[in-house]
């Protein structure tokens, strides 16, 4: 009886693989739009240029899964119809060294590079609008999300710009050169697995702003044997009191050293140097043990910061743009 259940569905498994349509060494599939999406690549190349259009179709998605395990690839040529680049796509393409994302790019899943152990860098085209590549390193345009850091850059220290408030899924999936990342301050979301197989990273500071961790974000790997999450030994977080950090690390049996927060050093010697119809320059004395220095304006019943100053040499700034009273 198993035998007679089970041949249906290998003759199923044999008709959709015999209807898949085929350009070259592409499978793709014709959208409801009229455009084309690339569902697999089936070539051996090393050298692989995705056509921008099949059969006069315009070619303007590259789908979930496409280039998975496609080991031999060491550079892709996305044209400049492609608008979507799905889940997954370049996954574990362990040879690809460098990506550039075409101008008319307008959505990346956040896994599509991820476990590409030989990429050191994803490019964007400069008239992109929707991401940005920074020293190689892939955000949104506005720099408020990071989309991947890749897998085989060699620097053993990063630190996120400052702004970034969503780290993605998979963002350092597989970065086992690095030993320290900084997440600034105002972070609000760390995504899920977004930390997986940093072998290197033993511990990490985790910002009060952070109000949403993912499943198995921090320290965690992939055991390729039993293909479950496994926790790696003498991975330690540093978080504050009460926050989604010591939450994370509690509900996952991390060891976990709380923060005291630091009241700011004290600013002497605060005065208007100088003064406009639009403009006020405000000035005040240098703190040797101060980092840098902070500067808030009241806005609609808040108090809004307009000013980060990272180095106690300046002791001057000019707020513009202002309005009477």
């Amino acid at each position: 009886t198993p035998l007679c259940d089970s041949l249906p569905i290998v003759s199923e498994s044999v008709a959709d693989v015999a209807s898949a349509e085929t350009y070259g060494d592409f499978e793709y599939s014709v959208l409801d739009d009229g455009t084309v999406e690339i569902t697999k690549y089936i070539g051996s190349a090393e050298k692989v240029e995705i056509p921008e259009k099949i059969n006069g179709k315009s070619v303007t998605s590259i789908g979930n899964y496409a280039f998975e395990y496609c080991e031999n690839i060491t550079s892709v040529t996305i044209p400049d119809s492609v608008t979507s680049i799905g889940f997954r796509v370049f996954s574990n393409c362990t040879s690809l060294t460098s990506i550039t994302i075409p101008n008319s790019v307008t959505s990346i899943s956040g896994e599509a590079f991820e476990n590409c152990t030989s990429l050191t860098a994803i490019n964007v085209a400069t008239g992109n609008q929707n991401y940005v590549s920074v020293n190689g390193v892939l955000y949104n345009k506005n720099k408020t999300t990071i989309k991947c850091y890749p897998a085989g850059k060699k620097d053993k220290t990063y630190k996120m710009l400052d702004g970034v408030k969503i780290i993605d899924d998979s963002a350092f999936d597989g970065c086992i050169s690095l030993t320290s990342i900084t997440i600034p301050d105002g972070v609000i979301r760390i995504g899920n697995i977004a930390f997986l197989n940093c072998a290197s990273l033993v511990s990490i500071t985790i910002p009060s702003s952070v109000t949403s961790i993912g499943d198995y974000a921090l320290g965690f790997y992939l055991d390729h044997i039993t293909y479950n999450y496994a926790k790696y030994d003498n991975f330690k977080i540093y978080c504050y009191s009460g926050t989604a950090g010591e939450q994370y690390a509690k509900d996952n049996g991390f060891d976990y050293e709380l923060i005291t927060a630091e009241k700011p050093a004290n600013v002497t010697g605060f005065k208007v140097k100088s003064i406009s119809s639009t403009n006020v320059t405000l000035q005040w004395n240098k703190n040797a043990n101060a980092s840098g220095y902070e500067i808030e304006q009241y806005k609609s019943g808040k108090w809004v910061n307009v000013a980060k100053i990272t180095g106690n040499a300046t002791t001057s700034y000019t707020v513009k743009g202002l309005a009477a009273g």
